[in-house]
């Protein structure tokens, strides 16, 4: 343990087998036996299997196809619910794709929303919360490796651990970039090309992130960019405003 300028810290070696470390803080002196023998031991394996829903009610709508599928460009149209219970701002901003074919919607004041139901009449719509207490998300990417959401500084990956339809554990898988504070500079993405790296537009920039989780430039100069994409040559491409 040592501290400087009123920063304690500990280091904590490399261990052999699984450990459980007790922190004990008080504002009494204690010995180091008092502070273990009153500080709360929890099973923390617990923790890392996911716990009860926090949000198990589902929000169902009826959507509704177009009048006429036989022209050229049709459109349906699904029901996004105003009245969600959790006082949610629904502007949406982004999706990704479950291979069962259940969507991941995003919105800006930072929650996901898995929605199913997604048939031929789309009779029977359902919303159902799936994350929350992001920071403005925009960008989801879905692959073999996970859930990849881009909020605004930071890449985090969502881990459903018990399969219950709710993200349990947010990892952040990159964090390394500055985020802006201006009304034009929120972070745009997401997509990842064939060795792993992502792209994404910060402001005035373009940024790679490699699968070591490293940050870099990529291209500098664009202006205000909301949309980052991908050819089917593998080039990216990026929407300058």
């Amino acid at each position: 343990v040592s501290s400087f300028d009123r920063v304690t810290s500990i280091a904590i070696p490399a261990f052999d087998a699984d450990a459980t470390i007790t922190i004990a803080i008080s504002q009494s002196k204690l010995t180091s036996e008092k502070a273990v023998a009153t500080a709360a031991t929890n099973n923390l394996s617990t923790l890392t299997r996911g716990g009860p829903p926090q949000w198990p009610n589902a929000l169902t709508v009826q959507g509704s196809t177009a009048a006429d599928e036989d022209l050229p460009y049709v459109i349906d149209t699904i029901t996004v619910p105003t009245d969600t219970g959790f006082q949610s701002v629904m502007q949406l901003t982004s999706v990704g794709f479950l291979e069962n074919g259940t969507a991941l919607v995003a919105t800006l004041a930072g929650e996901m929303w898995a929605v199913s139901g997604l048939t031929d009449d789309l009779a029977n719509v359902t919303w159902k919360r799936f994350a929350a207490g992001l920071h403005q998300p925009i960008g989801i990417h879905i692959d073999d490796d996970g859930i990849f959401v881009m909020e605004r500084g930071q890449i985090t990956r969502l881990h459903d651990l018990n399969n219950d339809g709710e993200a349990d554990f947010y990892e952040t898988w990159a964090n390394d970039f500055d985020g802006h504070d201006k009304s034009h500079s929120h972070s745009f993405g997401l997509v990842r090309d064939d060795y792993g790296s992502f792209y994404f537009t910060n402001w005035k920039d373009v940024y790679r992130t490699g699968p070591d989780r490293v940050t870099d430039y990529f291209a500098y100069g664009v202006r205000n960019c909301m949309g980052v994409g991908s050819g089917v040559d593998g080039s990216i491409l990026v929407g300058p405003q």
